[in-house]
């Protein structure tokens, strides 16, 4: 009898072992899971900017506008970087804006997505998600 506990106490202890081992393998994935849903949900966050005013007089009409700019939070730094350049590229976009498009209903959010486009066109990139117009004057007459 003795010859046959033997077998059964190492079968007991490979177990063990075994038991361990794929304990601490899905610890592990399972962190490595979580790390990386970490960093997707990092990326994924969006991030605000504003902007200093920016206006312009063409054709008749002055335009002051007041940007902010969405990016996703990895984006966040470049835009603080790239602040000087976004504000000139907004003021050029901002030229061709017929403001009485622009205060008809609707205008404002076509604005937007116009300026969305041509700020990642002039800018090349694809960092910038969304402009948000958060003050928007039109008078008669350029400045």
């Amino acid at each position: 009898m003795a010859r046959s506990a033997k077998p059964v106490r190492r079968d007991r202890s490979l177990r063990k072992f075994l038991a361990l081992v794929t304990l601490l393998l899905a610890a592990g994935f399972a962190t490595a899971w979580g790390y990386q849903q970490y960093r997707q949900e990092q990326r994924l966050a969006t991030r605000y900017t504003a902007l200093r005013p920016v206006a312009v007089g063409h054709s008749g009409h002055s335009i002051s506008a007041t940007f902010a700019i969405k990016t996703s939070a990895a984006d966040a730094r470049w835009a603080q970087q790239n602040r000087d350049g976004i504000e000139a590229a907004l003021q050029q976009s901002l030229m061709g804006v017929d403001p009485q498009r622009a205060l008809a209903p609707g205008g404002l959010q076509a604005m937007q997505q116009n300026m969305h486009a041509a700020l990642n066109g002039l800018l090349a990139t694809d960092k910038v998600q969304q402009v948000i117009v958060t003050d928007f004057l039109v008078s008669e007459g350029d400045y």
